[in-house]
């Protein structure tokens, strides 16, 4: 299960990534306020979150939900990684966090159970 996992998360952050940069183009492209950003990427969190877990639940037999929750879980951890060595140190605030797990945990949980 460990695999499956691993590929679920590779393809969530693949389709964070092809997210992130559609957004920067319609921002370039619409010329979107930068205050309308924070929200953007929460949604573009739920969205792969969502994705990952309704994946992970079609592979899975049982417990989706479980699955689900722990790709939104493990989502947060490579993105705490990542924040750490890109920032050199951590900068997240803890209301931050808070907003950042909802929306990865959540999001993900539900796509498990739906699938």
């Amino acid at each position: 299960m460990g695999k499956i996992l691993l590929k679920t998360i590779v393809l969530t952050s693949v389709l964070t990534i092809f997210l992130l940069f559609f957004i920067a183009y319609i921002v370039y492209r619409f010329d979107i306020s930068d205050k309308y950003m924070e929200w953007l990427v929460v949604l573009i969190y739920i969205i792969a979150n969502f994705a990952g877990g309704f994946m992970i639940g079609k592979i899975t037999e049982y417990r989706k939900y479980l699955w689900g929750a722990l790709v939104g879980i493990t989502y947060i951890v490579v993105l705490l990684v990542i924040s750490f060595f890109a920032n050199k140190g951590m900068s997240i605030s803890g209301a931050e966090f808070v907003i950042t797990a909802i929306s990865c945990i959540l999001p993900a949980t539900i796509g498990g159970m739906l699938s």
